[in-house]
């Protein structure tokens, strides 16, 4: 790629909107939404999470890391248990820390390593 090139691919990507996480306020409107195109959207940002959170998980295994969260051998996470855990997450967190802003992927998280503790060996 020529170097104008490149000045003007990194310039249009600085002027464009930036894509934000969804707070977890957004993500359950949207998930609740009765507009079919805005659950479709809902629906893949958690698969999203679900993918990048098996990926991250893989690498620290991979890498001799302790792992985030460990999953049972049979039960695969997928977008509706994930859906389940953010909100069980959030809804039972202490009144004071439902902050409607905070980031439905780190809301994830969080309920994952709640969820699916890693035990000893299984790091």
């Amino acid at each position: 790629m020529s170097c104008v090139k490149r000045l003007l691919f990194i310039t249009f990507l600085a002027l464009v909107t930036p894509l934000h996480a969804a707070s977890i306020k957004t993500h359950l409107d949207s998930i609740n939404s009765p507009a079919p195109t805005v659950r479709a959207v809902a629906e893949t940002y958690l698969n999203g999470i679900v993918d990048a959170s098996m990926y991250i998980n893989a690498l620290l295994g991979a890498n001799n890391k302790p792992r985030a969260f460990c999953l049972p051998s049979k039960q695969p996470l997928n977008r509706q248990r994930l859906a389940d855990i953010i909100a069980d997450t959030y809804h039972n967190a202490p009144t004071d820390k439902q902050d409607p802003t905070l980031n439905t992927g780190m809301i994830a998280i969080i309920g994952l390593t709640n969820t699916y503790p890693c035990k000893g060996d299984q790091q």
